[in-house]
């Protein structure tokens, strides 16, 4: 009885050592998965972050060119009013203080 009790721990320890075996083999398996999937969200963030500059160059390209266009045709429109461009910079100057008052102030309920 007694060895046949042996047989049985004996039995047990075996399967409880394929099960710990398989287990650390389903646990270095999910850290390779786990560190290749941190790898791709490296990547994509990485993307991200190159598609961002590149928006934001191509974003602030297109500002100057149309504030370029704005300047240009403001120049055209005040030398065509007043035969030159003196006063040109005083007349942008009240245009752009009298702009940031107008945005400082609190808006009306």
């Amino acid at each position: 009885m007694s060895e046949q009790k042996d047989e049985e721990k004996v039995s047990e320890l075996v399967k409880l050592k394929a099960m710990e075996a398989d287990v650390k083999l389903m646990c270095e398996a999910l850290d390779k998965r786990e560190s290749e999937f941190n790898k791709s969200i490296a990547a994509h963030d990485k993307a991200i972050v190159t598609f961002n500059k590149k928006v934001k160059l191509v974003s602030a390209s297109d500002s100057f060119n149309r504030m370029v266009v704005l300047v240009d045709e403001i120049y055209t429109m005040y030398v065509a009013q007043h035969g030159d461009a003196g006063g040109l910079y005083d007349s942008i100057k009240l245009l752009l203080d009298s702009r940031s008052r107008y945005s400082a102030q609190p808006a009306k309920k």
